[in-house]
């Protein structure tokens, strides 16, 4: 997804690996925030922090959620292949199919696009639903052709 490997984070990097821009940061300065001022808390003793947690995965985790968003932001149009695939599994383009089950991810990102752009019209709505189910049988037969992928395009709301 990215380009920049500086941005990267790996929680399980080898000590023989160099760091990145954001791993050295992650590791001196967001590890150590969460540590002090938002420690994991015992899941069995509430009243109890575990010491040494190790907040790396967390931290790759949202190396990689962001990385998705900048994806999506960069092309405003994956989303549309994002809900088209939802709606048909079958005919889901292989670069979001990743995507097509995260539904909070799914959720962010409907969000970010009606601030950012103005939101899209969704199926079931009259207005969405025929463009899908036309866009899905005219995709199937092109595909059925030896065609290439044709990107769906929900009107903006």
């Amino acid at each position: 997804m990215s380009t920049n490997k500086e941005f990267t984070f790996r929680a399980r990097r080898l000590e023989s690996e160099s760091a990145t821009l954001l791993e050295t940061y992650g590791e001196r300065d967001i590890k150590q925030f969460y540590r002090y001022n938002l420690p994991k808390m015992h899941d069995h003793h509430p009243d109890l922090v575990e010491a040494n947690y190790d907040f790396g995965p967390m931290i790759e985790d949202a190396a990689r959620l962001n990385e998705k968003i900048d994806m999506f932001d960069s092309n405003p149009a994956l989303l549309d292949q994002v809900i088209f695939g939802v709606q048909f599994p079958a005919l889901c383009h292989p670069g979001v199919a990743d995507f097509v089950d995260d539904r909070k991810l799914i959720a962010l990102l409907l969000v970010r696009h009606f601030k950012n752009h103005g939101g899209l019209v969704l199926p079931p709505l009259d207005d969405a639903q025929p463009l899908s189910e036309e866009h899905a049988e005219r995709l199937t037969r092109h595909m059925a052709a030896g065609g290439r992928y044709v990107p769906m395009h929900y009107p903006n709301w």
